[in-house]
């Protein structure tokens, strides 16, 4: 069973929904540009839950009064796909200035005026500033948020796991290290978010769970007798994803059908629910 399937919107999305044709392509392209990188916490389905963060932060904007024109649209759906494509070549931070070399090169084949696209390209190459030096600049903003939107609830701690551990990072330090990059994520979100009490109670839920799991994690890591949770998962993601290079879906096939303690199965559970959740959303549009 595939638990991430993108789905375009309906018709009916009109600002939020650029052409459908158009969007399904550039998820193809994203997709084929990650076909020899191993990188589950970046590849096209990151992009694509992006994708749908961001028509629902659009969404809820609107329902507050706030007009956004098709361009800027156009150019957040292009920075919403393209972003972390850089990470093909570079895992760093820096990766950004590769991201927008690959959405310029996109953009090359079919748009003979680059600079109705200057927003998105700006978007992809700063996107990854969690000082926020940028954060007057609404799509940048937009973008930051629904990125940060996939960095939390259990997807955002296997992405965590995955990606740090992957640039080498030695476990014990990787729940300091989220704790400072999730707090800045969560103090910036809070500071934009719009006014919808639903959506930020249910992203409030999220960050929460993060923030609890690695903090665990924290505490557990300089004793590994009585493994907790935590660290459990920790060795499922470096085993898995990282050694066995495995998709997230073959992880969570994995654990649940080799149930043997019932707090990973209930992680993995609540992760599967959570994939499952995006291709409702997109489904309903």
């Amino acid at each position: 069973m595939l638990f991430f399937i993108y789905r375009t919107m309906s018709r009916n999305a009109a600002v939020t929904n650029p052409d459908q044709a158009r969007t399904k392509n550039i998820y193809r392209h994203v997709g084929a540009l990650f076909r020899n990188t191993h990188l589950p916490s970046h590849d096209e389905t990151h992009h694509a839950r992006v994708w749908e963060n961001a028509r629902t932060l659009l969404k809820a904007f609107e329902a507050q009064g706030h007009t956004f024109n098709r361009m800027f649209t156009e150019n957040l759906l292009l920075a919403a796909f393209f972003h972390d494509t850089g990470m093909i070549r570079e895992t760093g931070p820096s990766h950004g200035s590769f991201s927008r070399l690959l959405l310029t090169e996109f953009l090359e084949q079919s748009a003979p005026d680059l600079s109705i696209y200057q927003p998105a390209l700006v978007a992809v190459e700063k996107h990854d500033d969690k000082t926020y030096l940028n954060e007057g600049n609404e799509l940048i903003r937009i973008l930051g948020m629904a990125d940060d939107m996939d960095a939390m609830g259990r997807i955002g701690i296997i992405r965590y796991l995955e990606i740090y551990l992957m640039r080498g990072i030695p476990p014990g330090r990787i729940p300091g290290k989220v704790l400072t990059n999730l707090e800045a994520r969560f103090t910036h979100m809070k500071k934009y978010f719009p006014h919808d009490q639903t959506l930020w109670d249910t992203q409030k839920v999220k960050y929460e769970l993060t923030r609890t799991f690695f903090r665990s994690a924290g505490k557990a890591s300089g004793n590994r007798h009585g493994q907790t949770t935590c660290l459990k998962v920790f060795d499922l993601v470096k085993s898995r994803v990282i050694g066995k290079k495995e998709s997230y879906e073959r992880l969570c096939h994995h654990v649940l059908e080799n149930p043997s303690d019932n707090d990973i199965l209930e992680f993995f559970r609540g992760f599967l629910e959570e994939m499952q959740a995006y291709t409702q959303a997109g489904n309903q549009g």
